[in-house]
């Protein structure tokens, strides 16, 4: 059992392969959001094995691309950093300029991609590893709160204020996605027009899966 202290408000595995009991290889964990320090622990252990040093302002986003042992974050200063589990610095930083409500991370033919989503409401793309920005896209006149990458990798859908946020989203034949509203079940086109409300549940949909024919 590991019990965590602070404020850890996000969690994610930043080994390769998740939880492992395969004695040669550790399963990792790393946490730290609306904290000004991220940790990382064995989970087989429970001990911590690294911690960053701690950072002018706290941290507000994190996510980890555990096939490159990579972690990145975002802070109350809109700078955008790169981790591993190693330096107690950063191995990486971005500042730009406005407040990063969002990150996702994508992968395209094996090279990786960091998305963010701003308050100005522009999706913005930053190279890995030296977070450099290559693109910037307006999407809406508010800021982003949320980015789903699609299962496929190839699309990042961006959910605004005041807009519906899906917790499960899939795409079929890169046309047409798939979320769920409560107990609705909403078809739409890669362009956002809707094709159909699918009402055939009586509770909140907890659980979605694409299969493909």
């Amino acid at each position: 059992m590991m019990i965590f202290g602070e404020n850890l408000a996000s969690i994610a595995y930043i080994s390769g392969s998740g939880f492992t009991m395969d004695e040669q290889e550790s399963s990792i964990i790393c946490g730290g959001v609306m904290s000004n320090r991220l940790y990382a622990w064995d989970v087989k252990t429970g001990n911590m094995i690294w911690a960053s040093q701690v950072q002018e302002y706290y941290i507000i986003n994190m996510i980890t691309v555990p096939q490159m042992h990579l972690i990145f974050t975002s802070d109350l200063h809109n700078n955008v950093k790169m981790w591993n589990c190693y330096n107690t610095e950063p191995l990486a930083a971005a500042n730009l300029s406005l407040r990063c409500c969002c990150i996702e991370v994508f992968i395209i033919n094996r090279c990786p991609f960091l998305v963010i989503g701003g308050s100005d409401g522009h999706i913005y793309t930053l190279t890995m590893p030296n977070l450099r920005c290559i693109s910037r896209i307006f999407v809406f006149k508010y800021q982003i709160d949320h980015l789903l990458c699609s299962p496929d990798k190839k699309y990042i859908f961006a959910i605004g204020y005041f807009m519906l946020t899906p917790h499960h989203i899939g795409s079929y034949d890169g046309n047409m996605i798939v979320f769920e509203n409560h107990p609705h079940l909403l078809l739409y086109t890669i362009d956002g027009n809707m094709i159909h409300d699918f009402c055939n549940h009586d509770r909140d949909i907890t659980c979605l899966s694409m299969v493909g024919f």
